[in-house]
C-alpha cells in the first residue's frame, strides 16, 4: 500500500492526542467531549489499499504546544491508488449559545483546516477527487437566536451611520468601533447561513460551508450521541 503521509500506527486502546494516528482497517472511533460527556461514534470503513489518519486536538509537530487553536476531531480518509481524499474537521459543543462560542468555533475550524492543508493536502500528489467536511456536533443549534445576533449587529451599524456628524475624536472612535462591529456582523451573517471564511497561505479569502449534526439522547447510555459513517 502506498502511503505518502504516515502517522503513528494505531493498534489498540485510545488514540494519542495531538498527533496523526494511522489505521488501515475498519474501526469504530469513539470521541468523548470531556466537559459534557457527549459522544461521537465514527465508523471508519476502509477498503483494500486505503488508510486513514485520525487525531483529537491535532497540532502539527512544527508548532508550539500552547497558544494555538485546535479542532476536537481531524480525520483524513485516503486512497492514494485512486487519488482520492476525504477529510473531516469537526468540533463538539453542547449547544451554540452565544457569540463568543461562535467566534471560537470558527477559529477552531480555520486552524484545523490549515493543519490539514499544511500537513496532508500539500504532501499529496495529484488528486482527482477531494472532499471537505466541516462539522459541528451539538445538542442545539438555535437559528432564531443566531438571527437575533445578526440583527443586533445590523442595528448597531445603522446607529453608527446615523451618528457620523460628530467631532473628529468621536468620529475616530466610531470608525474603530464600526470596523469591529462590521467584521462581527459579516461573520455572524455567514454563520447563520452555515458558512465561514478562511484565508489560505496566499491570503486569499474563501467561503466554506459547515454541517450541523444534532446529538441525540440515548436512554441506554444516558448520554447524547451521534453516529457518523465515513469511507473514501
Amino acid at each position: 500500500m502506498k502511503k505518502t503521509i504516515k502517522g503513528k500506527k494505531w493498534k489498540d486502546g485510545k488514540p494519542i492526542k495531538g498527533i496523526l494516528n494511522e489505521l488501515d482497517c475498519d474501526r469504530q472511533i469513539i470521541f468523548e467531549e470531556k466537559e459534557t460527556g457527549d459522544v461521537v461514534k465514527i465508523n471508519a470503513m476502509l477498503k483494500s489499499g486505503q488508510y486513514a489518519l485520525y487525531s483529537e486536538e491535532y497540532l502539527p509537530a512544527t508548532l508550539e504546544k500552547s497558544g494555538h487553536k485546535k479542532a476536537d476531531i481531524t480525520l483524513a480518509m485516503i486512497d492514494e491508488d485512486n487519488q482520492k481524499l476525504k477529510y473531516y474537521v469537526a468540533d463538539a459543543k453542547s449547544n451554540i449559545r452565544g457569540e463568543d462560542m461562535i467566534f471560537k468555533l470558527c477559529e477552531q475550524w480555520k486552524a484545523g483546516l490549515k493543519y490539514v492543508r499544511d500537513t496532508i493536502l500539500c504532501n499529496m500528489e495529484v488528486l482527482i477527487e477531494e472532499e471537505e467536511n466541516i462539522i459541528v456536533f451539538t445538542r442545539k443549534f438555535d437559528e432564531e437566536k443566531i438571527a437575533r445576533m445578526v440583527q443586533k449587529r445590523e442595528e448597531e451599524l445603522d446607529d453608527i451611520v446615523k451618528n457620523q456628524n460628530v467631532g473628529i475624536a468621536a468620529a475616530k472612535l466610531l470608525m474603530t468601533k464600526g470596523a469591529k462591529i462590521k467584521k462581527e456582523y459579516e461573520l455572524l451573517k455567514l454563520f447563520s447561513e452555515k458558512k465561514f471564511t478562511y484565508c489560505d497561505r496566499y491570503i486569499k479569502e474563501e467561503i466554506h460551508k459547515f454541517e450541523v449534526c444534532k446529538l441525540v439522547y440515548n436512554d441506554g447510555t444516558g448520554k447524547y450521541e451521534y453516529l457518523l459513517n465515513v469511507g473514501v
